[in-house]
């Protein structure tokens, strides 16, 4: 019997030490000024390897594994979207060596749409499109710009609604210490 109960012990010990390893949380002290509109998640959860259309054809989640993901939902007719990605390209241009990647899926109808927002605005990501809309549901998500943060493990680390300063101090001292993880 005790010997039995020591077994589960251990095993309940050393598979909680490994989650640990796998999804470190934000610690509270990083959520605060510009990062203070982060949700943390509150549960180690794999994000769902959703497909989206992308210029090459579709693209799913999973293909961006290793990297540290911003997983943005945005559209060309949603303001504060317009507002931040600029910010997005800055700082995929900024981080991307470090592991990160902006993903960032338009919510559009029309891939058109995008282009010629990609076209005015001078952005430089990726294009992918989501014309269900129905990603956003997959994370609880509501309302436009939305970001999930997703670490290189595939671990949802939580998510950011509405517009953010992504240049803000907060939000990169938040972004460092997920890029840090392994």
């Amino acid at each position: 019997m005790i010997q039995n109960l020591c077994k589960s012990f251990f095993a309940c010990f050393f598979l909680g030490a490994l989650s640990f390893l796998q999804a470190q949380p934000v610690p509270n002290h990083l959520i605060k000024g510009g990062a203070s509109s982060f949700y943390p998640a509150t549960e180690i959860q794999t994000a769902p390897d959703l497909s989206f259309s992308s210029q090459a054809g579709t693209t799913t989640l999973s293909n961006f594994q290793g990297q540290v993901v911003i997983l943005n939902f945005w559209a060309t007719w949603c303001v504060p979207c317009r507002r931040e990605m600029p910010d997005l390209v800055q700082l995929q241009s900024d981080l991307g060596s470090e592991g990160l990647v902006v993903v960032a899926v338009s919510q559009d109808k029309n891939i058109s749409d995008v282009d010629l927002f990609y076209s005015d605005y001078g952005i430089t990501l990726d294009k992918y499109i989501n014309r269900s809309g129905n990603l956003q549901k997959s994370f609880n998500l509501t309302g436009l710009p939305a970001s999930v943060i997703i670490d290189r493990n595939g671990i949802i680390v939580g998510d950011f609604q509405g517009f953010i300063d992504w240049s803000d101090p907060d939000v990169r001292a938040l972004l460092d210490f997920v890029l840090l993880q392994k």
